[in-house]
């Protein structure tokens, strides 16, 4: 993967290249993967995948609303690809989520507040992580049936960053 990464494809090139050389492992597989390639240096987030989920939500700042990527649907080799690009800014947060967490609509409607944000915003990206996944268990009154997976991410400058936990 990360050799592909490299080669100056497009996420969605990448995702069907990975689609096609592992997906017969898989019985059933129909390709639900996601790739979120990040350019520091140009601050330009470029992303691909295929099935409704992984969904994306990213916010440029504290203040500002949730921003929808406008994603551009194609067919690589037989596979529904969708793929969007978006400029990112210090401070801006993405969150990738799982349907697990995206089919409980209230855990959505509250990452996308910008209170959320505001009331989080001197957290790391693992702190985040900790504190939506804790909510939708406490939230849950019987056994989830589904994965829980979050992965958050938040831009900022080198300088003032110690290294953070990988979520």
């Amino acid at each position: 993967l990360m050799q592909k990464v490299d080669s100056g494809r497009s996420p969605g090139e990448i995702l069907a290249a990975l689609h096609a050389a592992t997906g017969h492992l898989v019985e059933g597989s129909t390709g639900v993967l996601c790739l979120a390639i990040i350019d520091p240096g140009s601050m330009l987030l470029r992303y691909a995948r295929t099935g409704e989920w992984p969904a994306l939500l990213l916010r440029r700042s504290p203040d500002a609303p949730a921003l929808a990527c406008a994603e551009a649907v194609r067919e690589v080799q037989g596979l529904r690809i969708l793929e969007a690009a978006a400029t990112l800014e210090h401070g801006s947060l993405i969150l990738l989520y799982s349907d697990g967490v995206g089919r409980r609509g209230s855990m959505v409607r509250m990452m996308r507040r910008s209170r959320f944000e505001r009331k989080l915003a001197r957290l790391s990206a693992a702190g985040i992580v900790d504190v939506v996944l804790g909510k939708l268990s406490r939230r849950s009154r019987r056994r989830l049936d589904d994965d829980l997976t979050l992965v958050a991410v938040r831009m900022a400058p080198l300088e003032t960053q110690d290294r953070e936990a990988v979520a």
